[in-house]
């Protein structure tokens, strides 16, 4: 058990660091990649 304990612990840990760069590059290449022809189209 606390082998499976501490694996999870350092998966957390692993996610907390990882996870906001890659939901901020994803969110940043989402929003200025795909929505930004959608926005050009709009403006004119």
């Amino acid at each position: 058990m606390p082998r499976i304990a501490l694996s999870v612990a350092l998966t957390a840990i692993a996610a907390a660091i990882f996870a906001p760069r890659v939901i901020r590059m994803t969110y940043r290449s989402w929003r200025y990649g795909h929505l930004a022809p959608l926005f050009e189209r709009g403006g004119e």
